[in-house]
């Protein structure tokens, strides 16, 4: 089947390379933005746009359709799996999760600017700084309900995960963090019940346990294949 047409003008292979992210994409960031909310949305695509208020009246959003599939468990797969970008100790954006009080789910990439050939391997000091790969990073939050998407594109920054998810990490806690209510105050602690000692009478006071976060080890860098994938 490789090699054939389905009416849409890209063969089969053409269009498994457009799938794998090893053909030729062109996109704006507001398109990836878009993108990115459709999935945080589920399918509901909204017009995007530049003002929140015209003459003081919020404007409305305008949904333009609904991606249907065939199972939504799917759209279930997909947000869970681009959480763990970010949660996971295996993540690629792991980086950005320290001392984070929300979740959010991301996808962290590359986009090639220079062929490489078949078989080489990718060698950023033997490119030019305008030749190296540009970092990009989509992401949306809070992870449960989702109230921003962002996409970052950084020219010639080579890894999505240490260049380009600490700006949308940014970005994020500029929007979100006053928006988001205070913490709980820790509970007062309360002291044991009193236990008699060989006639004497000792008292332990409980103290509520206090979490402990790991601090994020930021990821090797990964060597591209001839695709140029992060």
């Amino acid at each position: 089947m490789t090699g054939m047409s389905n009416g849409t003008g890209r063969t089969l292979e053409s269009r498994q390379h457009l799938a794998q992210s090893i053909a030729d994409v062109l996109t704006t960031p507001i398109q990836l933005a878009v993108m990115t909310a459709t999935l945080a949305n589920r399918g509901r695509h909204f017009r995007p746009r530049l003002l929140a208020r015209i003459d003081g009246k919020p404007v409305e959003p305008q949904l333009l359709h609904t991606v249907q599939i065939a199972d939504p468990g799917h759209w279930d797969a997909v947000l869970a799996a681009m959480e763990s970008v970010v949660h996971s100790p295996r993540g690629t954006a792991k980086i950005i999760n320290k001392n984070l009080p929300y979740r959010i789910g991301g996808k962290t990439g590359t986009a090639q600017v220079v062929g490489i050939a078949q078989n080489a391997t990718y060698n950023s000091a033997a490119l030019l700084k305008t030749q190296r790969d540009h970092a990009l990073f989509i992401g949306f939050a809070p992870a449960e309900d989702p109230q921003i998407a962002v996409a970052v594109i950084v020219e010639n920054g080579e890894h999505g995960s240490s260049t380009a998810s600490p700006v949308a990490r940014k970005v994020m806690d500029a929007f979100l963090l006053p928006r988001l209510p205070p913490p709980a105050p820790a509970p007062a602690a309360e002291p044991a019940p009193a236990v008699p000692v060989g006639g004497a009478t000792t008292s332990v006071s409980a103290t509520p346990e206090v979490p402990v976060v790991a601090p994020a080890t930021p990821p090797e860098p990964v060597q591209g294949g001839a695709d140029g994938t992060r």
